[in-house]
C-alpha cells in the first residue's frame, strides 16, 4: 500500500480482490471512448430510456428504451461517464479512493439528459 508520502504509489485503502464486479451507474450516459473506461463497460447491458416526448431530449440520445440503440446511450453532458471513471477506471486515475477493486465493470442506464 502506498502512502500520501509516496508519489511512486498509489493511494489505496483495504485489500484489492481479483472478483469482477459489475456496478449498474444510472446518469446520464458514457462515452464508449473514453481510455480510461477501456474493457470497464459492459456494452451489452447499457441502455437509454430516454424517450421522444422527454421535453429535453437530444435526438442523438432517443432510444424509446430500445437497448440496441447503442448510439443512444452516448453521453453528451460528462457527467455519467465522470461518475463510471470514478467507480472503473483502468489508467490515469492514480488516486482514486474509490479504485479498490481494479475489475469493475460498469453498466450505464441512461435516463436523463442533464
Amino acid at each position: 500500500m502506498g502512502h500520501a508520502s509516496d508519489p511512486g504509489e498509489p493511494r489505496v485503502s483495504g485489500r484489492s480482490h481479483r472478483r469482477r464486479v459489475k456496478v449498474g451507474v444510472i446518469d446520464g450516459g458514457i462515452d464508449f471512448a473514453h481510455p480510461d473506461l477501456a474493457g470497464a463497460i459492459d456494452v451489452a447491458s447499457s441502455c437509454s430510456f430516454i424517450y421522444s416526448d422527454t421535453p429535453t431530449a437530444d435526438p442523438l440520445e432517443i432510444a424509446n428504451g430500445d437497448c440496441a440503440n447503442k448510439n443512444a446511450v452516448q453521453d453528451l453532458q460528462g457527467h455519467g461517464t465522470h461518475v463510471a471513471t470514478t467507480i472503473a477506471a483502468r489508467l490515469g486515475i492514480r488516486y482514486s479512493f474509490f479504485l479498490i477493486f481494479t475489475s469493475q465493470e460498469v453498466s450505464l442506464q441512461k435516463i436523463t439528459n442533464f
